[in-house]
């Protein structure tokens, strides 16, 4: 279930990091009374500490789960949303003549048992465990810097694959997938096989691509300098252990060895070595790894990933994400076509990207992108009011835009950290 178009139809709605039992130091200055959406409106650089109360929702606790939150009102009810997928998790909503009830999910409503209740705060909910605490007192925190996720570029099923947990080690599934671990299906997902790589599988969870790099996560492949590409015999490389202080390579697929199909130091060159032992390439760079020397017969150089169809160097890149970035909103501004103009809310996803929907938007402003097809992002109208990206980027802010169908300028898209509901705290009375 959604509520109108993401957020924007319920003023700028989204949980996702709010928590009850928040900061009790002084807040940065005068607390204000705000609207949700007002709230969500505030410039971008006000300050970490800034205190509001929210005065169109409240504070629900005693779920024991994610639905323990701030709750908003919007077209007669009040709603709890997921800051990352856009769906609703709850309602409060009143029945007629006061009675209020919550629905959670499919489940079937519970009705409070008092009669004539202005708001539902007011009443009181018979064996549910539930404190309702208004107005909702919410403090501005710094947004996470930890990985939220890794954006695969350049391949055959790019997108923005979110962290899901630990099997063995972190795995990520491409957003809007339900989970999938490793050690199950792994369907639409990067993750470690337990043995010697990372993997980024289809939704079979047959392997696309995977990497050597025995390394914390997968963004960082290559970095241990696992795999070299010769480009004179077009083979692929893999490091096997150490030779003169040095890392030393034989073919993949071939047995380990120091001087049949190696690369190897030497102690005075770095030497390419055919499979009979004789000598293919040399280099007297004295570099910790032969990507940085040059050969007087061929390149060598690092590579990440491989294609599991024929070991082949894959031309992707795997980037880190930060969960500040995924939970962030996006400032539009200085677009020739004014409704596009705005704040952006996360709104779930959209073919393995994130989605954002115009706050307070009546023609269903929205960012998307398609990455089938290989559009970028576009800020978009049902007026047919469109920019585009120039490029392909895991975030909308990383790219400047141009115009489409939308008329000139172009706009300038910003992270906007203040608009998303995941970096305002709960705070305790």
């Amino acid at each position: 279930m959604r509520v109108g178009l993401g957020y924007c139809s319920i003023g700028g709605v989204g949980l996702g990091g709010s928590s009850i039992g928040g900061r009790r130091r002084r807040p940065a200055s005068a607390v204000l009374s705000l609207t949700n959406a007002q709230k969500r409106s505030l410039p971008p650089n006000t300050p970490v500490g800034k205190r509001v109360q929210v005065t169109d929702g409240f504070v629900a606790s005693g779920f024991g789960d994610a639905r323990d939150g701030l709750w908003i009102f919007s077209e007669g009810a009040y709603y709890h949303i997921d800051n990352s997928s856009g769906e609703v998790l709850g309602s409060f909503h009143d029945t007629g003549g006061g009675h209020w009830a919550w629905s959670l999910g499919e489940g079937e409503p519970m009705a409070s048992d008092d009669s004539g209740a202005t708001n539902p705060w007011d009443s009181t909910w018979t064996g549910a465990g539930l404190t309702l605490t208004h107005p909702a007192v919410q403090e501005l925190t710094a947004p996470s810097t930890e990985q939220g996720g890794v954006f695969v570029s350049g391949g055959t099923q790019d997108g923005v694959y979110t962290d899901r947990g630990i099997d063995g080690r972190r795995y990520y599934n491409l957003l809007g997938q339900p989970d999938s671990a490793p050690s199950g299906d792994g369907n639409y997902g990067v993750s470690w096989d337990g043995v010697d790589r990372w993997t980024i599988r289809d939704e079979t969870g047959a392997v696309l691509y995977y990497s050597l790099s025995d390394v914390a996560t997968p963004d960082l492949a290559g970095t241990d300098k696992a795999a070299m590409f010769d480009l004179a015999s077009e083979e692929v490389l893999t490091m096997r252990g150490t030779l003169n202080g040095k890392p030393y390579y034989n073919a993949l697929g071939r047995p380990d060895g120091v001087h049949n199909d190696a690369l190897s130091w030497t102690g005075a060159a770095w030497v390419r070595y055919q499979s009979d032992g004789t000598t293919a390439a040399t280099s007297t760079d004295d570099v910790a790894t032969p990507d940085l020397a040059t050969f007087d017969n061929t390149e060598v150089s690092n590579i990440s990933w491989l294609d599991a169809s024929d070991d082949a160097p894959a031309d992707i890149a795997v980037t880190s994400v930060s969960q500040g970035e995924l939970d962030a909103g996006v400032t539009v501004e200085g677009a020739g076509s004014a409704n596009v103009n705005r704040i952006y809310l996360r709104s779930g996803a959209e073919t393995g990207m994130p989605r954002w929907s115009g706050l307070g938007g009546e023609n269903a402003e929205r960012i998307v992108a398609n990455i089938p097809i290989e559009q970028p992002y576009a800020i978009r109208n049902d007026l047919d009011e469109n920019y585009q990206s120039d490029t392909m980027v895991a975030l909308p802010w990383n790219a400047p835009f141009s115009v489409t169908d939308g008329l000139p300028p172009a706009p300038t898209v910003t992270r906007n950290d203040v608009a998303s509901e995941a970096n305002w705290q709960i705070v305790t009375p």
